[in-house]
């Protein structure tokens, strides 16, 4: 059917943007502990996710390092102007949100926030402060969910592998001790042709 094909191919083309997308936020490395990353599913309490930036906001200065105390204070005020900029309005499949300082320079602060639509519907409620982005259940997203046994036999040797997405793993290679045929006459072909037969069984 075409529109089942048309949906598909849109899938394909979403699936390789996040991948993408994903590559892109693996680059990102903090100087201390402040990059924040904030999962909120679609059926998420607002006040609950609010109250916990409030409550982050507040456990924060007690971060001993001055300029990661700066920058983490900095993203969870960015992030919280973020949510009430947008009423909380959150995608059907949940959202992801990653702030923080993303500067290479010393002293140079460079708070960005991103946000990213998962293409699966978002499980798992999440807050999350590191020297990188957590990218776990965004990953287990685009994970190949479909397995494959692939046997290729004949009489003198055979491999098993394994097909995951696209690419495939060779889990053995096996040989047999079936003789070749003989081409000679007489008798005792036969009897070697019988046992050949008896050994491929």
């Amino acid at each position: 059917m075409v529109v089942k094909e048309d949906l598909s191919a849109e899938f394909e083309a979403e699936l390789s943007v996040f991948k993408k997308k994903l590559k892109f936020f693996k680059k990102f490395k903090g100087k201390g502990t402040e990059l924040i990353s904030l999962y909120i599913p679609p059926a998420a309490d607002r006040s609950a996710v609010m109250g916990q930036i409030t409550e982050e906001l507040s456990q924060s200065s007690n971060i001993k390092s001055q300029i990661t105390r700066k920058n983490v204070q900095g993203a969870l005020r960015k992030i919280n102007n973020f949510l009430k900029q947008i009423n909380f309005k959150i995608p059907e499949n949940g959202m992801v949100v990653f702030c923080g300082n993303i500067s290479e320079r010393e002293g140079t602060p460079d708070i960005r926030l991103f946000t990213v639509r998962p293409v699966q519907k978002l499980k798992v409620k999440l807050y999350w402060c590191d020297s990188t982005f957590h990218l776990d259940p965004l990953e287990e997203m685009v994970r190949p969910t479909d397995y494959y046994g692939i046997l290729v036999i004949d009489k003198r040797e055979s491999t098993i592998a394994l097909l995951i997405g696209k690419k495939y793993e060779v889990l053995g290679h096996f040989t047999s001790n079936v003789a070749g045929k003989i081409k000679a006459g007489g008798q005792s072909a036969h009897r070697f042709e019988q046992l050949r037969i008896e050994a491929e069984k």
